[in-house]
């Protein structure tokens, strides 16, 4: 709270306490009562003497824009369509590079194995990266609707 605030408390005739006469110790100010006064005020206040109260709309406005413009000062603030394509981005070529990899795999499995092992090869390797995928989405992007397959 301010000295300028209760300065106006006290210029009101129904504020619950009264100041100090100059150059005495005489003031008296109820805290639980001037709590009250300021709850039927519409100035609700927690305890007095904690610091914490309640900002009005336009002060709070005034402190969320000062506080977003330094933290867009500090480096601190990221557009998020500029870094949900990025990451959009580095996704893909992840994808293109990791995509071939199920047939390179199955053509490493030795001819004697035969073609089933090959495919179930391949198939496990789509099912890993396909999985892999599904976590990548869900963690970068928050896409937490993603049907793994």
């Amino acid at each position: 709270m301010s000295v300028r605030a209760v300065a106006e408390w006290i210029a009101d005739p129904t504020f619950p306490g009264r100041p100090a006469t100059p150059g005495r110790r005489n003031g008296w100010f109820p805290f639980d009562r001037i709590d009250a006064w300021l709850e039927r005020k519409g100035k609700a206040t927690k305890a007095a003497g904690d610091g914490a109260r309640e900002l009005d709309p336009l002060t709070e406005l005034r402190l969320k824009r000062d506080t977003l413009r330094y933290n867009r000062e500090a480096g601190q603030v990221v557009d998020l369509a500029s870094a949900r394509q990025a990451i959009e981005r580095q996704i893909a070529v992840a994808k293109s590079i990791l995509d071939p990899l199920p047939d390179r795999f199955a053509a490493l499995v030795p001819q004697k194995a035969g073609e089933a092992v090959r495919t179930k090869v391949a198939t496990l390797a789509r099912r890993t990266l396909s999985e892999a995928y599904a976590a990548i989405a869900e963690t970068l992007l928050g896409d937490t609707d993603s049907e793994q397959t």
